[in-house]
C-alpha cells in the first residue's frame, strides 16, 4: 500500500546569515586561486565599498537622488533609487541584463564584488532612458 509521507521540513537552524557566512567562506578559501576577487571578507567589504560609492556617484551623476545614509562608513551595499513604478523599473532592467529588485517607492541595487563599474553604468542608462524618470 502506498503511503504519502510528508515532505522534509526545511531545517530550522539554517539562518540567511549562516547562509552567507557558508558562502564567504566558499568565496574566501575555496575557489580558484587564480581568480584575482578578493579573498577575505574585509577585502571582500572594501571592494562592496568602493562599488557601493561608484554607484551613488553614478545614479547622483543621472539626476537620480539614492537614499542611502549620508556617511560613507555608515553605508551598507545597498543603495535604493526612489522610482514612481519600481516592479515596471525592475522589469525594464531586466530586460536590458541587470538585475535588481523592488520595494515600496524604490528600486534596490545590492553592489557586490563581482560587480563592475559598466554594471553600474548600464543600470543608471536603463533607469533614465525610462519614460517615467
Amino acid at each position: 500500500m502506498y503511503h504519502h509521507k510528508q515532505p522534509p521540513r526545511r531545517p530550522t537552524f539554517i539562518i540567511p546569515g549562516l547562509l552567507l557566512q557558508i558562502n564567504l567562506f566558499i568565496i574566501c578559501y575555496l575557489r580558484d586561486p587564480s581568480d584575482p576577487a578578493p579573498r577575505s571578507i574585509p577585502a571582500i567589504r572594501e571592494a562592496t565599498a568602493a562599488l557601493t560609492e561608484d554607484l551613488i556617484a553614478t545614479v547622483r551623476a543621472a539626476g537620480f537622488t539614492p537614499k542611502v545614509a549620508a556617511e560613507p562608513e555608515r553605508r551598507s551595499a545597498i543603495v535604493m533609487i526612489p522610482m514612481p513604478d519600481p516592479a515596471a523599473s525592475v522589469r525594464h532592467l531586466a530586460a536590458g541584463g541587470v538585475i535588481a529588485d523592488s520595494r515600496p517607492g524604490h528600486v534596490r541595487f545590492s553592489p557586490f564584488f563581482y560587480n563592475v563599474q559598466d554594471d553600474y553604468v548600464r543600470a543608471t542608462e536603463r533607469l533614465a532612458a525610462q519614460p517615467a524618470h
